[in-house]
């Protein structure tokens, strides 16, 4: 075990280099059930770390409490609960960061940014995410932001715009301060949520995928997978 919070289990992103390192992007559980912040530790070496190299413990420790971890992001200081996303490594390794934070009640979604500039977590407002996308059964459910780990500087996310949700583009050439947005979808007559661009993709390649259709919850759903190359 990994992470052991005694009770609603965390959620986890992972991400990884390939040669030495994994990044762990997680929560202390489920917002519906305690006040979620967002983590992140790294493996490397037979142990974890926080993002400023400090250890936290060596694998003989494990499992951890997320408060071992870095803390990304406070949900009692935000006044917001957070689900996690996604987990990326930029080109020098530092980790890159999307989640999600919940307001009204979870009746409004916005996207967050952050990554580690080598001091301190930076987080940046990302988009607005509009409501959830099963308002009647999972109030936390967003439509989806993922990155583009081969360039984390790209994220995708489904953004409520009116009575659905489209897929948007966003990208920033300034650690996440601002944000060029160009829309993938935009006037359907139905949801296109949860994108994600798969790992392993030439790096010309496009790739993005996402689901395309009506989803209530896990059990009752009538989507199709669609894409663009």
């Amino acid at each position: 075990m990994l992470i052991d919070e005694r009770g609603p289990r965390p959620y986890l992103k992972v991400a990884s280099n390939d040669r030495d390192t994994i990044d762990f992007a997680f929560t202390n559980g489920h917002p519906k059930d305690v006040v979620t912040n967002i983590y992140f530790a790294a493996y490397r070496n037979g142990a974890l770390y926080r993002a400023n190299g400090t250890s936290i413990t060596s694998l003989a420790g494990l499992p951890i409490r997320a408060s071992q971890a870095d803390e990304v992001y406070d949900a009692r200081r935000g006044r917001a609960r957070a689900w996690i996303w996604d987990v990326a490594m930029t080109p020098n390794g530092a980790p890159v960061l999307v989640y999600a934070v919940f307001k009204q009640k979870a009746r409004r979604h916005f996207y967050r940014y952050a990554r580690w500039d080598g001091k301190h977590w930076q987080n940046h407002s990302l988009a607005g995410g509009g409501g959830s996308i099963s308002p009647k059964h999972e109030r936390f459910y967003s439509g989806g932001v993922t990155l583009d780990h081969r360039d984390p500087r790209i994220v995708y996310a489904s953004v409520g715009v009116g009575r659905y949700h489209e897929i948007a583009k966003l990208v920033t050439h300034d650690g996440g301060a601002h944000w060029k947005r160009t829309w993938i979808t935009r006037g359907s007559r139905t949801d296109n949520i949860r994108p994600v661009v798969p790992l392993g993709l030439p790096a010309k390649a496009q790739g993005l995928f996402w689901l395309h259709g009506f989803y209530n919850i896990w059990a009752d759903f009538r989507t199709a997978l669609v894409g663009q190359r």
